[in-house]
């Protein structure tokens, strides 16, 4: 029962990451969500072939779930690859329809301007 849910996570996880595809206008986030969708999905198959005795044992891990922390890390490198591609898509289309971009200087921040202008905005 665990295998059948750890599968079902690793397939969601995929299908998250290429439904973000769909709504990515940017090439190169697309080329980086497909290529992280393609490593989820090669190195899930392998292990399981492997497992099951249908491929050679090379040495893949299994994403998330297998002991290797090099494995992990990019594994969590690319994963944080895809969110950073999807949330600035989020974010350039908030810009698209009618936001206006600002430019804050980290330097002089004034708080009791920002929190007037927060008032003055949600009127």
């Amino acid at each position: 029962m665990g295998c059948v849910i750890v599968l079902a996570l690793l397939v969601a996880l995929v299908v998250f990451i290429l439904l973000n595809v769909t709504k990515i206008r940017n090439t190169c986030g697309r080329l980086i969500c497909v290529g992280v969708a393609g490593i989820l999905i090669s190195q899930t198959l392998i292990n399981i072939g492997m497992v099951l005795g249908l491929a050679p044992v090379i040495g893949v891990t299994l994403p998330f779930v297998s002991y290797g922390g090099s494995s992990v890390m990019s594994l969590f490198f690319a994963i944080g690859m895809v969110q950073s591609v999807r949330e600035k898509e989020l974010t350039d289309n908030s810009l698209r329809f009618g936001g206006k971009a600002k430019r804050i200087n980290p330097v002089n921040i004034n708080f009791s301007n920002i929190a007037k202008n927060r008032e003055k905005n949600s009127t």
